[in-house]
């Protein structure tokens, strides 16, 4: 597989969303099957894999470039997977340090997307990769991360996602729109959204998936 071509056929016409989400970013992200197997890769991602300092690709497959690490990122993405035969309940997110040839240490964050509302036909077992370089590393803003993973998770806007934080720290709709200076009927348009895109029908049913989603508590506003 081509470094240049890393992008499965279709995939972004079928998951214009996520597609553009993953896209924009600076931060290196990486789409993969649960074995890790390469789906899409943003600009950033593919000379991440091209310079292979923290990440390389082999026969279409995502692997840390230290040979050492490979059992631990295999178990890492193993740990975002319920297996269905044990019952065995899959975390949110997993994190694991990779190190180049100097020593120097980058952060991988891996977002499950198990058990969420198919975003555009992505297979349930998918997991978006976060390559944390060191000098991110050391700013590295939980909040915007997970305001960021709850976008690519479920293909929200902007604005969506804000209700969305605002919903996870307790707050109700007339209290957002005091906060935000929006009409109810904004916001109810926005939540309907919401709804649409996690496949859920209740408030309370939507802040529960969305907390499960995320791997802290979120800061609020």
């Amino acid at each position: 597989m081509k470094l240049g071509k890393l992008r499965l056929e279709g995939f972004e016409s079928h998951s214009p969303s996520l597609g553009s989400q993953v896209d924009r970013l600076s931060t290196p992200v990486l789409l993969v099957d649960g074995i890790g197997a390469m789906r899409h890769a943003n600009w950033a991602g593919t000379e991440a894999l091209r310079s292979a300092q923290y990440l390389m690709l082999r026969n279409g497959f995502v692997r840390p470039r230290s040979l050492k690490l490979k059992r631990p990122f295999a178990n890492m993405l193993a740990a975002l997977l319920p297996d269905d035969s044990t019952g065995t309940t899959s975390l949110p997110s997993a994190t694991l340090s990779l190190f180049d040839v100097e020593g120097n240490e980058a952060l991988l964050v891996a977002q499950s997307l198990r058990g969420m509302a198919k975003p555009g036909g992505i297979p349930r077992e998918d997991a978006v990769l976060f390559l944390i370089n060191p000098a991110e590393k050391a700013q590295f803003d939980k909040s915007r991360f997970d305001a960021v993973r709850l976008q690519i998770a479920f293909g929200f806007t902007s604005a969506e996602t804000r209700l969305a934080r605002y919903l996870m720290c307790g707050m109700n709709l007339a209290q957002i729109g005091e906060q935000l200076h929006l009409s109810r009927e904004t916001l109810k348009t926005q939540l309907r959204a919401l709804f649409h895109k996690t496949g859920t029908n209740r408030q309370s049913e939507l802040i529960v998936l969305l907390l499960s989603s995320t791997s802290a508590p979120i800061t609020c506003p």
